[in-house]
This record gives structure tokens, C-alpha cells and sequence, in this order.
């Protein structure tokens, strides 16, 4: 299992941001080989994270990209900071879901 957070600075309109991912976002995303779980959050202070967990190292690269291309497509009006930061790597520990899941 390999997870990607990605960080996005100056959110100029986080629920905007929040409306659009939910709308048009994840259907995509939901839609990928190997996808698991997806979540986004608002962290304050124009900060917005989200967090792609898949089953494999590349089709979390996928996510990342295609991330990256709808991002710069639908959003760019809503950034005023640099590209994300990304962070991404196999899980090594995770306490399982009591219902059987992750």
C-alpha cells in the first residue's frame, strides 16, 4: 500500500476548493487502478492537504500526476502559491479497520 500527501499553499478559496474536489475531483480519482481511499482537508491558514492511499507505488505516481494535470486545469485560479509539495512512500505500519478495511 503506498500513500501520497500532497500540500497546497495560498488557497485563496478553500471551499471553493473543498466544493469543486468533491464535485468533479473524485469521481476521477475514485476511478483509478489500484485506489483505496482519498481525503482532503483544510488545514488553516490557506493550507489545504490531501491524501491518496492506492495499492501499488505506480498507480500512486498516477494519482499524483493526474492530480497535478486537473489541479492546473480546473484550479489554478484558486492558487496563488508554488506547486504543491509532495510527499509519498509504502506503508509500513497501519492499524487495521476493525470492519476489514484499511
Amino acid at each position: 500500500m503506498y500513500i501520497s500527501v500532497r500540500q497546497y499553499n495560498d488557497v485563496g478559496a478553500p471551499a471553493d476548493l473543498a466544493q469543486r474536489v468533491n464535485e468533479d475531483f473524485l469521481p476521477i480519482v475514485s476511478a483509478m487502478p489500484g485506489f483505496l481511499r482519498y481525503y482532503a482537508f483544510d488545514a488553516g491558514h490557506g493550507v489545504v492537504v490531501s491524501v491518496s492511499i492506492f495499492n501499488d507505488k505506480a498507480s500512486s505516481e498516477a494519482s499524483n500526476q493526474q492530480a497535478m494535470e486537473w489541479v492546473q486545469e480546473n484550479l489554478a485560479s484558486l492558487f496563488t502559491g508554488d506547486a504543491p509539495m509532495i510527499v509519498s512512500g509504502e506503508v509500513f505500519a497501519a492499524v487495521p479497520d476493525p470492519e476489514g478495511g484499511l
